[in-house]
C-alpha cells in the first residue's frame, strides 16, 4: 500500500479498508497516510471509508466512528457480516430478496440502524451494502426503497 499510495497519492481520494474492528485499525490508516502524505508533499487528503463486517466491529462502531477526521463514511458489508454470525446468505447479494423464507422481517435492521446511528453521531456517512444481484432490477428498486 506505501508503495502505491507514494506513487498515486494525489490520485486517490478514498481508500475503502475492509474488515475494520476496532478504533486502532483506522488509528493505523490514519498514521500511515499522514506519513505517506507529509513525504509526498501531497495535494489532497486521502479519506477514509471504514467496512464494518463483523459483530466485533458493530459493537465498536461508535468509537471507529468517531476516530479520525480522515473518516468518511460507515459501510456495511453484509456478506461477510452474515457469515460473521452465521447467518445463511439465502440470496445472491445478502440483501433482502428471499428474506422472507428464513424470518418474516428483515434480519439485519438492527445491524443497520446502529450504523447509521454511530455514523450520523459524528456526521459521517453511511453506506449500506451494494445490491450484488445486478440481474434483478425489481429486487434493487426494492432494497433502495
Amino acid at each position: 500500500m506505501i508503495e502505491v499510495l507514494e506513487t498515486a497519492v494525489d490520485r486517490v481520494s478514498v481508500l475503502v479498508i475492509p474488515k475494520i474492528e476496532n478504533a486502532g485499525d483506522i488509528d493505523c490508516f490514519t498514521r500511515l497516510l499522514d506519513g505517506i502524505e507529509r513525504h509526498t508533499k501531497a495535494q489532497q487528503t486521502i479519506r477514509l471509508h471504514a467496512c464494518i463486517e463483523s459483530p466485533a466491529g458493530l459493537a465498536q462502531s461508535e468509537a471507529i466512528a468517531a476516530t479520525s477526521s480522515r473518516l468518511e463514511a460507515l459501510v456495511f458489508g453484509i456478506a461477510d457480516y452474515s457469515r460473521a454470525i452465521g447467518g445463511p446468505l439465502v440470496s445472491l447479494s445478502g440483501n433482502e430478496e428471499n428474506e422472507k423464507s428464513v424470518y418474516s422481517g428483515y434480519r439485519l435492521h438492527y445491524v443497520l440502524i446502529r450504523l447509521v446511528a454511530a455514523a450520523k453521531s459524528v456526521d459521517l456517512q453511511a453506506i449500506d451494502a451494494s445490491y450484488g444481484n445486478f440481474r434483478d432490477a425489481t429486487g434493487l428498486k426494492q432494497s433502495a426503497t
